[in-house]
């Protein structure tokens, strides 16, 4: 099951992006918050660093949070988050038919492509 930490009151909830049902906090709409909660939150995933927040981590989040501290957040990691988050905005995710195009391509055209080859290879006299 996801795990995640409101980033407002320290609250455990299922998804970074939804509403606190403790304190009706959502990130939506705020590129810093929405880092800040896919931080605070086991979908995330650090390739560079392979790092992902475990369940450890985040509990003492939210304790650190419910406590009314604060969390050193890194700003680098911020600043890239949000520079992605403006991109797939700008973007677009890719749509279903482009992966689909892209797969046939990739793998389709080069089988038929050798099915061709291979009855015209035994074809010949």
């Amino acid at each position: 099951m996801a795990l995640a930490v409101c980033i407002q009151c320290g609250y455990l909830k299922k998804s970074p992006y939804s509403i606190c049902i403790s304190c009706h906090y959502s990130p939506k709409g705020d590129h810093q918050a929405m880092a800040k909660s896919l931080l605070l939150s086991d979908s995330y995933f650090d390739p560079e660093r392979d790092y992902k927040p475990g369940k450890k981590e985040l509990q003492e989040a939210s304790e650190r949070l419910q406590a009314g501290n604060q969390i050193d957040w890194d700003e680098t990691i911020l600043a890239r988050l949000v520079e992605e988050q403006r991109e797939l905005e700008r973007y677009g995710s890719p749509s279903w038919l482009k992966i689909v195009l892209l797969l046939f391509a990739m793998f389709i055209i080069p089988i038929i492509a050798l099915i061709v080859y291979i009855l015209r290879a035994t074809n010949r006299p």
